[in-house]
């Protein structure tokens, strides 16, 4: 898969951001997430791939995992609910039911046949939801926040990891955030 630049984007940006509220002192608020307007190279690419490669040790980890689940990859179907960083970093156990009925239908729908994998960030979601659906797997591990002005255990850190490289062995992924951008 390659990148295509667009420079279009810079002029849409631009737009964007003139219809922003304007705050105290010229400040507008706002969240962007944004694909780069230039080509990445190849090997920039490769050298990406190469350095979040797992290493053999976590390999390990990741297949004894999918063991002690009773998962095979590609043969299941991961739900992923990201409650986000109230959650996360402050610990408030805000958990709305309209979202719990939306992820339950989606369960619902599901051929039975197929293992599901429920990785969230709210163990308390974690908790109703295998309670109601004891055939879903899940694990309790405890992850860490990736972003900026976190201090990062290193276990929490490798459990995160954990959760992302299981998210590559799914055969599908069923996605539930309270973010607008998704997750």
């Amino acid at each position: 898969m390659s990148n295509v630049g667009n420079y279009k984007i810079n002029s849409c940006f631009t737009y964007f951001l003139h219809k922003q509220t304007v705050y105290n002192n010229n400040n507008i608020r706002t969240y962007v997430i944004s694909y780069p307007n230039s080509s990445i190279e190849q090997k920039h690419k490769l050298y990406m791939r190469q350095l979040l490669k797992p290493t053999n040790q976590f390999l390990s980890i990741i297949h004894n995992t999918l063991d002690e689940l009773g998962l095979i990859e590609n043969k299941f179907i991961i739900i992923h609910v990201r409650y986000g960083d109230k959650f996360l970093l402050r610990n408030q156990e805000d958990v709305n039911s309209n979202h719990l009925s939306i992820i339950e239908k989606q369960i619902l729908a599901f051929d039975s046949s197929q293992p599901i994998l429920l990785i969230s960030d709210n163990t308390i979601v974690k908790n109703i939801i295998v309670k109601k659906y004891p055939s879903i797997k899940t694990h309790f591990n405890e992850i860490t926040h990736t972003g900026e002005g976190v201090k990062i255990e290193t276990q929490a850190l490798q459990n995160t990891m954990l959760d992302f490289y299981l998210f590559s062995l799914a055969a599908k992924i069923l996605a539930f955030s309270v973010y607008s951008h998704g997750t």
